[in-house]
């Protein structure tokens, strides 16, 4: 213990007068405090998140630790064949699997830790084109004929087949996207192809038109694009759900995230900067539940809020190229009827439903739910904290992972972040990251949350809460909700009824 003297003036004087007092007096003047205990550095990751990093194979990621004047940073890696970490904090994925890295900050004995859970998914070679080729150098015709241009590759399957067309001689020729030339007027006409995935191969055919009457009109070919290439449409409503899976698993094996913005810019579901298009939807018509049990139908609209932002739930862990949500809500439901919380979201009576032959799935399009993919959904599936103010709780301890065709999203999938050291803040960050379409809305705990408000179909004026994955880990009879007016995190005690938005990837 030291003792120290607390001065009412800074005279040596008044310091004098102060020893002459009687002891009584002299005490109150005085203040025993405690020795100053050394205090554990303060740890910050400005480059990544801690909770689950999702990458592939190949990718390097800057931790970018920053900590308390005067401390000294290591790091660690759980499993180097899956992931290593340099001495400066570069992580660099290996090989397929999981690994945890953990950030350490040291000064006068006291540590502070921070870990980062690390899943590596494996994705199907990029193949890129090294030549395209037409199967006609020329072609002969008359006017008001037409014919299809007919490209292939070497190699012979790239991962991006995608091919554009352009007539250098539009009076003369013209050409469809999907490379169908009519000839307008004699003359000759020069017809470019060039690959999407490599503009530098590109082929050339000359096409030769002549005067002349056609007893047997040419019938126009079909405007079908190349086998195994999905068509290029001006909106997301224009496509079929087949062609979205067709879309979503060229942006999955695209070899990195700037080479999916390029396939999503191509197929105008992105805008000219690579951003997702918040008021660009597809229509679905859905049977809908109101909140007194009653069934109605009504046209319903998805958007994407992600890109590459899930893994397949499969043996090799793909990137699922496209995540979708709901963008209002569905049907009213309790989490669990009997109000009773056991295995967290994991065994909750909702989760069940959204995935059952007797739940949502037939009230869905046929063709929605075949082109649905299962998702690994990480959540914390034990519910409540058993030791709320436990000091070395990770939040990873108590998440675990779910395969799922539909399912709600999580607290840091909209709202990216939960803020401070708590316990509670810990098993919300450990879930998920947040979803590219939210990041890019600049949606996070206080800010833009009014952006995630909904209402129940065919009822705009009047918006309401609905649910997340995420259980309240203070409780374990709540689970997170989106409250309906402000946006802002709320919670739900698990046998109410509230609305019901849910998200799928294909």
């Amino acid at each position: 213990m030291r003792i120290t003297m607390k001065l009412t003036a800074a005279s040596a004087g008044l310091l004098l007068a102060a020893s002459l007092l009687p002891a009584a007096a002299l005490t109150a003047l005085c203040q025993v405090e405690p020795a100053m205990a050394a205090t554990a550095p303060t740890l910050a990751l400005t480059r990544v998140n801690t909770g689950m990093l999702c990458t592939i194979k190949g990718h390097t990621y800057e931790i970018g630790a920053k900590a308390t004047s005067g401390s000294s940073i290591r790091y660690y890696t759980s499993n180097s064949k899956v992931a290593t970490v340099s001495t400066k904090g570069t992580i660099r994925a290996k090989a397929y699997g999981g690994a945890v890295i953990t950030v350490e900050a040291k000064k006068s004995g006291k540590v502070t830790t921070k870990k980062i859970r690390l899943s590596v998914t494996s994705v199907r070679k990029y193949v890129n084109v090294k030549s395209v080729y037409a199967k006609m150098k020329s072609q002969n015709l008359t006017v008001g004929q037409t014919t299809k241009v007919v490209t292939t590759f070497r190699p012979t399957k790239p991962s991006n087949r995608n091919v554009t067309f352009k007539s250098l001689n539009p009076d003369i020729a013209t050409v469809t996207s999907y490379g169908t030339v009519k000839a307008k007027k004699v003359g000759k006409a020069t017809i470019r192809v060039t690959s999407c995935a490599n503009k530098d191969k590109t082929r050339t055919v000359n096409v030769y038109v002549k005067s002349g009457s056609q007893t047997t009109p040419t019938p126009t070919p079909p405007e079908d694009p190349e086998p195994g290439v999905p068509p290029v449409r001006s909106q997301l409503d224009d496509y079929s759900w087949a062609e979205l899976s067709d879309i979503s698993e060229m942006i999955s094996q695209a070899p990195d995230l700037d080479a999916a913005r390029e396939i999503g810019i191509r197929y105008h579901l992105l805008s000219s900067a690579g951003k997702i298009l918040p008021n660009s939807y597809k229509r679905v018509t859905v049977t809908c539940l109101d909140a007194n049990g009653r069934n109605f139908r009504a046209t319903c609209h998805v958007r994407i809020i992600g890109l590459r932002d899930d893994i397949v739930d499969s043996a090799d862990y793909k990137l699922a190229g496209l995540t979708f949500e709901f963008k209002q809500i569905i049907a009213c439901k309790r989490m669990n009827p009997d109000g009773v919380f056991s295995g967290g979201w994991a065994s909750s009576e909702l989760r069940a439903w959204l995935n059952a032959d007797n739940g949502l799935l037939p009230r869905l399009p046929a063709d929605l739910v075949q082109a649905v993919v299962k998702a690994r959904k990480c959540t914390n599936n034990t519910g409540a904290l058993e030791n709320y103010f436990q000091k070395d709780f990770s939040g990873g301890s108590i998440v675990s992972r779910k395969g799922d065709y539909f399912f709600l999203p999580a607290f840091t999938e909209l709202y990216s972040w939960c803020p401070g050291t708590s316990n509670r803040a810990k098993a919300f960050n450990a879930e998920s990251d947040q979803y590219t379409l939210y990041k890019e809305l600049g949606v996070n705990y206080d800010d833009n949350c009014t952006l995630l408000c909904k209402y129940l179909v065919g009822q705009s004026s009047q918006n309401m809460e609905y649910w997340l994955r995420t259980p309240e880990a203070c409780f374990r009879n709540c689970f997170s909700s989106v409250l309906e007016d402000s946006g802002y995190w709320g919670t739900c005690i698990i046998d109410e009824v509230i609305g019901v938005s849910p998200c799928f990837c294909i």
